[in-house]
């Protein structure tokens, strides 16, 4: 399988602890420097303040549940994701 150009850059970037948005040096195994998460987290803040003030689920857009500011697809993720990771820790714990 060839790669498009995207992944081209984005594999080159990461092998050399660039940023993939501004090649600045990012920090650990991270994709982007302090500076562009910032701007990310930021921005992904704005939009889930505006989907929330909207009625919208906060993460997809989505109708969320009565009552709450996540939908029903989100929830289940979040569920998924959670039992994952608390499955990780035991087995770090009892190995």
């Amino acid at each position: 399988m060839t790669m498009t150009s995207q992944q081209l850059y984005r594999k080159r970037c990461l092998e050399r602890h660039q940023c993939v948005r501004c090649k600045a040096p990012a920090s650990g195994d991270v994709q982007t420097c302090e500076a562009c998460r910032e701007r990310l987290n930021a921005d992904e803040r704005d939009r889930r303040l505006a989907r929330r003030q909207a009625g919208l689920c906060e993460r997809c857009g989505g109708l969320p549940r009565p009552g709450k500011t996540t939908c029903e697809a989100c929830r289940q993720r979040d569920l998924e994701r959670t039992r994952a990771n608390r499955l990780k820790k035991l087995k770090r714990r009892n190995p």
